[in-house]
This record gives structure tokens, C-alpha cells and sequence, in this order.
């Protein structure tokens, strides 16, 4: 083992050293070549998504469906998709990172924060409340151990609510060109709180659908139904992978 990755271990196994690793800067190129000066956190990033074959082949594809504009990022984890998609973004195209899950908060804000030091030129905005149809919130903890669900419970009354796609849009004065959507589970909800937008503004839309996760009542058939009334059209993924990674454009 080389030295470095022996002090890298060690440095690992204490509090002290992890948040120096974090933050301990380094060059590391994005996807589109381009090489930065990046935090420790976000290289980890990127590793992350370079090492898994599937998670490398969603990158590009999406990276080559994004032609710039803007984009909403609903299930946004880590933030990986403001770096991916940066490099084809213009200078005002604004970035809305949408993460409900309050335990990675602290690394999407520092992933977030580094990028607006490397990409001044596009605004970023963060939201924390659950995106859905505008329904009643409920929360499902995801039987696999990794992010919980925040579905929308249209027939429920009072409480929390899921925010609207269409009413976000609507607030911010964005036109997003692409949409990301990894939900676990709640894609059909996130849809049905989109369904102006499908119409009015044909974003492409890449869709992590969990057929497990699906509420009862609610199946794949019925998530590509609403994307295919509001003319969309998709490469249906068949891998039989947990979850189906698939790009949808406007006909």
C-alpha cells in the first residue's frame, strides 16, 4: 500500500482527519473533461458515481440529454447533478437542488457551497420541503436502509404538504429544461405536481422509477401513462435492475 493511502486510512478513523480529508483540496476532472481544483467531499463524489457502471451510464446519458437551461433536481443526495450537468449550462441557467432527507443535508450544502466557488455564474437554490402532488406528506422509511420516501396522500387532510413542481416553477420564475426525479418510490406523486410544466414547458425529464417502492394502488404502467398523455416519449428500461433509469423527452 502506498504511503499516501496509509495516512489516508488513518486520517479516515478520527473525526479530526475525516473533516480534513473533506475539505483538503485536490484536481479532478468533471465529465466533460474539464479539470477543477475541488474539496475532498466532492471528489469523493464523483468517485462514487464513476465506480458503479450503472450510476456511470445514467450520468451520460443524462449529460447528453441536457442541452443548458434550467434544471430541477428532486432527490438531489449529494448534489452530483449540478456538477454533472454545470459544464453545459449557460451563465443565469438556475439550478434548484430539492433533498428532504435531513441526514445528508450537511454534505449537500457543502457540496453545494463549493460548487457556487467553481460555477459563480449559475444561481443555485435549495429546497428542503418534500416535492409531490400538493397532498398530505407521508413519510415511508425505505425498507433497504437509504432514503425514506415522501410520498403525497391526496386524500388526506391537514398537516405537512408536498410542494408542486408547478407551484415551485410558478415561485421561483423558472422554466426548467430538465428534470431529474429520484424519489424511492414517489414518482407518480412528483408527476402529478408537474403536469403544467409537461404541457407548458417540455422539459426532459430523467426518472429513477422504483417498482418495489411504488404505493399500493399505483404501478409502472401508471407512471409512464402520465408521462406518455402529456406526449412524452421514453427508451423503457428492461434491465430488471431495482431501479429503472430512464430518460422521457417531449414528442
Amino acid at each position: 500500500m502506498l504511503l499516501r493511502d496509509r495516512l489516508f486510512n488513518i486520517l479516515k478513523q478520527h473525526a479530526a482527519g475525516q473533516l480534513f480529508l473533506d475539505v483538503w483540496p485536490g484536481y479532478m476532472p468533471l465529465l466533460d473533461g474539464t479539470v477543477h481544483r475541488l474539496p475532498g467531499k466532492v471528489r469523493e463524489m464523483i468517485r462514487l458515481w464513476e465506480k458503479n457502471a450503472t450510476l456511470q451510464e445514467e450520468s451520460r446519458e443524462s449529460y447528453a440529454a441536457y442541452e443548458g437551461g434550467d434544471l430541477f433536481d428532486v432527490g438531489a443526495f449529494n448534489g452530483w447533478y449540478f456538477w454533472l450537468l454545470a459544464p453545459k449550462a449557460a451563465a443565469g441557467d438556475r439550478f434548484v437542488s430539492c433533498e428532504p432527507d435531513s441526514r445528508i443535508t450537511n454534505d449537500l450544502l457543502r457540496n453545494l457551497a463549493s460548487f457556487t466557488k467553481i460555477f459563480p455564474q449559475i444561481p443555485v437554490t435549495y429546497i428542503s420541503q418534500p416535492i409531490g402532488s400538493g397532498g398530505a406528506l407521508k413519510t415511508i422509511p425505505n425498507p433497504g436502509g437509504g432514503h425514506p420516501q415522501f410520498g403525497s396522500d391526496v386524500a388526506a387532510d391537514g398537516g405537512c404538504r408536498t410542494l408542486t413542481l408547478d407551484a415551485l416553477a410558478a415561485t421561483l420564475g423558472i422554466q426548467p429544461a430538465f428534470v431529474k426525479i429520484d424519489v424511492e418510490g414517489a414518482e407518480f406523486s412528483v408527476l402529478q405536481g408537474m403536469e403544467r410544466l409537461m404541457d407548458e414547458t417540455d422539459p426532459t425529464i430523467m426518472i429513477e422509477i422504483h417498482p418495489t417502492y411504488l404505493p399500493a394502488g399505483v404501478t409502472v404502467d401508471d407512471v409512464h401513462a402520465i408521462l406518455r398523455r402529456h406526449g412524452y416519449q421514453g427508451r423503457v428500461d428492461t434491465s430488471g435492475n431495482v431501479a429503472m433509469r430512464e430518460i422521457w423527452k417531449k414528442v
